[in-house]
């Protein structure tokens, strides 16, 4: 028996060196993020042959669900080669050649990587040259790649088709290289029946009768993008459109529907011009649709041209859908159409950067709605995005912003609350540390030195140091490269009748007390500090600990003022007592900020209840909804952790009587 232990224990060793070899290597290259090169771009595919552009030929069997296409690739094959490797998945190869069929292609598919390696006799000459392929894939029955939907109408059950590529499902409908970063402009032309209407990224150049009750529509070719923002949605739709500037908006929906597409066209036309100033590029396609998809997908999908969404989630029935749907309805719009630069037009390098496109996103739509909808208070409103990212951020579960990414199935995991909440108040706190007007003007350099190419945040960060005049590489990656909540400690001291205040970092978490600690963290936190109801002192970047005046002794000090920074506070007994005593004249996102802190420290087992409690007893029973969202939120929880307790009747009868004058007045 010592003999398979010896082996089993030479093999954990074994196992625990390679996982600390790779974290430290992780580690490095995450500390050392460059500005985008093609080369140094993760993926799995060789970049000795590039696409420049496709041109498809699909003729979907939408009854039937095959798929069969030609398409002819106009590629670079930067050194001479006789092998080509793309993708594909649940793809058929019929014919492959090269050249006008100087060569003919042996075909080996490896369906775990989802490739296909084309082998021709003779090694391709560097240079161009044009491939070509017969093939045939298919129609799913689930939301990825082309997929098929059957919806009820009055008259039966129908179907349509539509697709859904992120991050890397554009091999289901056709080979090609299916990463980010192979760029290339794509023509489209699909053979349906004439009773159909087809919709594509870029608007139609021709439509002709073929045999039978068939016709071929033709599409007029893309600008260079990414594989996975592809579009083609079929089916016995409607469209609607208006005119915004040079562009054609339109919502496409199946029939009889296109009625409640009004607000989301009236919506993406303002937005349009919106995002046309604030980028500083013009929206480059000339047209844009909103396609309402009866199912197959639960979200949206901010294919270049062609917007995808699940289709509760763009219509709008005055006659039966609540007034505040308005809301959720324009925030996804918002932040679809964000991407069509943030995303599309320049486009993340690998998948490890996707926190950026869909934290940009968030943030984006965000600041739309305050733009349009100030009365929505989208930001205070908002609050539960940020609390419900800090809360996964706090336990050991959780992972960096920007996390390593090996290949597509990894890919898919990514698209969390850590990337999208945590992403979108990462970027308020930096737009905020910059300033307003520098940030929008970083972004239009952004925009403007990338568009139809790639970046990483390096080029981001290079773009927003360069018009904001300050650094904030290393703010971004303290909270970009590492998991975790960063906990300011502030502390107020006395000397005679001036006031001190003590600020120290720590790490904020929510774990059991009997686990191992977890890692300690160092940020570089810019921290709002000033009178809870006044204008903050000077900036402070907090990288470790600093000592500040605080005003007379005595005065309450509020740390985190607007709660636009992505950090916890914990205050010494002096500053809590100044601040209770100073609650009501607080500011609303104040107020809910220090609500939302007391209780998470509460949570994390470093303050009693009784000190969340005293904050209830100065609540005003007319405060603002987003505060006493957050306390009936804390009910809440509390009522399920004591299922099954004597303490339940207790906590429920507290909470009653604390809700009680609020719900009256509502």
């Amino acid at each position: 028996m010592n003999k398979p232990a010896t082996h089993v224990r030479r093999a954990l060793l074994r196992r625990l060196a390679t996982a600390v070899g790779l974290a430290l290597a992780m580690a490095a290259s995450a500390q050392a993020e460059q500005t985008f090169s093609f080369d140094r771009t993760p993926g799995k595919l060789p970049k000795t042959v590039v696409p420049l552009h496709y041109a498809i030929e699909l003729t979907p069997d939408i009854t039937g669900l095959a798929l069969p296409g030609v398409e002819t690739v106009d590629i670079e094959v930067r050194e001479a080669t006789a092998q080509l490797t793309l993708n594909a998945v649940n793809t058929t190869f019929a014919e492959v050649t090269i050249d006008d069929g100087a060569q003919r292609a042996q075909v080996a598919t490896d369906a775990a990587a989802q490739t296909a390696t084309l082998t021709f006799a003779r090694p391709l000459a560097a240079g161009r040259h044009k491939l070509r392929i017969v093939f045939m894939a298919q129609i799913n029955k689930f939301g990825t790649g082309l997929f098929s939907v059957d919806y009820p109408t009055r008259t039966g059950i129908k179907r349509m088709i539509s697709s859904k590529l992120e991050p890397a499902d554009a091999r289901r409908i056709f080979p090609c290289w299916d990463e980010p970063s192979f760029k290339a402009s794509f023509a489209l032309t699909v053979v349906i029946p004439r009773n159909l209407l087809a919709v594509g990224n870029m608007p139609v150049t021709s439509e002709e009768p073929v045999a039978g009750d068939l016709k071929k529509v033709a599409f007029a070719p893309t600008p260079k993008m990414s594989s996975y923002l592809f579009v083609l949605t079929v089916g016995e739709l409607e469209r609607v459109t208006a005119d915004a500037g040079d562009v054609t908006v339109g919502v496409v929906t199946t029939e009889g529907k296109s009625g409640q597409g009004r607000f989301a066209l009236d919506s993406a036309v303002k937005l349009l011009a919106y995002y046309n100033d604030y980028f500083g590029v013009k929206y480059p396609l000339p047209k844009l649709d909103l396609i309402a998809v009866p199912g197959g997908f639960g979200g949206a999908m901010e294919n270049w041209g062609g917007i995808t969404f699940f289709e509760s989630r763009l219509l709008f029935d005055p006659a039966t859908s609540a007034e505040t749907a308005r809301r959720g309805i324009f925030a996804i719009i918002a932040h679809e159409m964000a991407h069509m630069w943030f995303g599309d037009l320049v486009t993340m390098a690998w998948w490890d950067n996707l926190w950026l496109n869909e934290g940009f996103a968030s943030w984006m739509a965000t600041k739309a709605s305050e733009q349009f909808y100030p009365q929505w208070q989208g930001w205070l409103n908002g609050y539960g995005a940020k609390q419900f990212a800090m809360a996964l951020d706090a336990r050991r579960t959780s992972h960096p912003v920007q996390q390593p990414i090996a290949d597509h199935s990894e890919a898919v995991t990514a698209f969390d609350a850590i990337t999208y909440n945590k992403g979108q108040a990462l970027i308020r706190m930096l737009e905020t540390y910059l300033g307003e007007p520098a940030f929008r003007d970083g972004i239009r350099k952004y925009m403007a030195a990338h568009a139809y190419s790639n970046a990483t945040t390096a080029d981001l960060w290079q773009a927003l140091e360069s018009s904001g005049g300050k650094t904030i590489t290393g703010i971004a990656a303290s909270f970009t490269e590492q998991d975790g909540v960063p906990l300011v400690v502030a502390e107020a001291a006395c000397d005679g009748m001036a006031q001190r205040l003590t600020l120290r970092q720590d790490r904020f978490v929510i774990a059991p007390a009997n686990n191992p600690p977890l890692p300690a963290r160092n940020w570089q936190i810019p921290v709002a500090v000033g009178p809870a109801h006044g204008k903050p002192f000077d900036e402070i970047l907090l990288k470790g600990s600093t000592d500040i005046p605080a005003g007379a002794c005595g005065d309450a000090i509020k740390v985190n003022l607007g709660d636009v920074g992505y950090f916890r506070v914990e205050y010494g007994p002096k500053n809590r007592a100044a601040l209770l005593n100073a609650f009501p004249q607080m500011q609303v996102a104040d107020r809910l900020n220090v609500v939302t802190d007391s209780w998470a420290l509460v949570q994390a087992g470093r303050a009693e209840a009784p000190s969340y409690l005293a904050l209830l007893d100065a609540l005003d029973a007319g405060d603002h909804r987003a505060v006493w969202d957050q306390v009936i939120s804390t009910f809440a929880t509390l009522n399920r952790l004591s299922r099954g307790r004597t303490e339940r009747p207790v906590i429920q009868a507290y909470a009653r009587a604390k809700l009680r004058r609020g719900f009256r007045r509502r």
